[in-house]
């Protein structure tokens, strides 16, 4: 048995209830008015895009090992590709959000930005991978925030930090979700009538009939793209901190949940077949593919409906100096490539 490798279905902007939730695709209007509100340069797009990409591109040696991890481990990361697509999406899908909000550089941010720059690299040459790719992300919040200010990076934080459901650092958690689902499993299965014997990851019934619970069994996949899911739906949204703490916490229930009635179903075809049923000999993965997807769909039209109306969006205070802002953003992206350049440059004088 293997946990789920695919995201769910796409969810989209939810209405209240009477309106279909489908409808809701589209940005709210941003308020703006002239005497509070200095919107952003037209320019705005491309900038962030440039920054975004000098990121990527600058620590190409993270940016790559992401990728391959992407797509050379089918069951752990095969979902990060989505993930990473989804990302982009949301970055420009908050364009109508980035118009209302107003530059205010924070040049002192560049320091910490260095700092993680610094520690990116010597996790890459010390060779702690997972470490290595959390900084990418973060590097990237802090770019933003050190050239545009703290309005765009509210705005950018979840679309930006959406990456971290595609990060292999979730794989930690594989063993205890196995040991939880392996406790859970030894509650349930004499109160559901199944002669079960538990003695660690093996699970022995009557007539010799004998499985094991792996560590692909743990639920993980289920549990990263469900929380993947919940934070999507927040988004869309616009929902309050509350709304969203609601969401992750009731998405990461069902997908324990979920995962624990796999196993327990399986385990339970397969003593009562005597282990000759399809769903037990060849399709149990196919089976936990279609009970995750029916959960998804199920917890997307209930969460829309529940969804509250959206609040009216503020407007953001005047924007400071263009001049200003064009030094602020040409010193990020230049302490962005800084310690790449120079831990380039020293490699090549060895």
């Amino acid at each position: 048995m293997r946990p789920l490798t695919v995201c769910g279905p796409r969810a989209l902007r939810p209405g209240d209830g009477r309106v279909p939730w489908v409808a809701y695709v589209r940005t709210a209007p941003i308020s703006t008015s002239a005497t509070q509100l200095t919107p952003l340069p037209r320019s705005l797009d491309v900038r962030i895009a440039g920054l975004l990409l000098a990121t990527v591109l600058a620590y190409w040696p993270t940016s790559s090992a992401l990728w391959h991890f992407w797509i050379d481990h089918p069951y752990w990361g095969a979902h990060g590709l989505l993930v990473a697509a989804l990302a982009v999406w949301l970055v420009y899908r908050a364009r109508p959000r980035l118009a209302g909000a107003a530059i205010r550089p924070l040049p002192w941010v560049l320091v910490p930005l260095l700092i993680a720059s610094v520690a990116l690299l010597y996790f890459w040459r010390s060779g702690a991978q997972q470490l290595q790719l959390l900084m990418l992300p973060a590097l990237m919040l802090l770019g933003v925030l050190a050239a545009f200010g703290v309005q765009v990076a509210r705005v950018l934080a979840i679309p930006v930090g959406f990456l971290y459901f595609g990060m292999p650092v979730w794989n930690l958690l594989a063993e205890p979700l196995r040991s939880l689902t392996l406790l859970v499993c030894a509650f349930v299965a004499p109160l559901i009538g199944l002669p079960a014997s538990f003695a660690g990851p093996m699970v022995t019934l009557p007539g010799g009939i004998t499985f094991e619970v792996t560590i692909w069994c743990s639920g993980l996949g289920f549990f990263v793209q469900g929380l993947a899911v919940a934070a999507f739906l927040g988004e869309l949204e616009q929902a309050t901190r509350a709304r969203r703490l609601a969401l992750l916490a009731s998405m990461a229930l069902l997908a324990l949940v979920t995962n624990w009635v796999r196993v327990l179903t399986i385990i339970q075809v397969g003593y009562a077949t005597n282990m000759r049923h399809v769903l037990v000999t060849s399709h149990h993965l196919m089976f936990g593919y279609v009970l995750f997807a029916l959960v998804l769909v199920a917890y997307v039209w209930i969460a829309t409906r529940l969804a509250p109306p959206a609040a009216p969006e503020q407007p953001a205070s005047a924007a400071g100096s263009p001049s200003a802002a064009n030094d602020a953003y040409l010193a990020t992206l230049a302490a962005l490539v800084a310690a790449p350049l120079v831990g380039g440059a020293l490699t090549l004088l060895r």
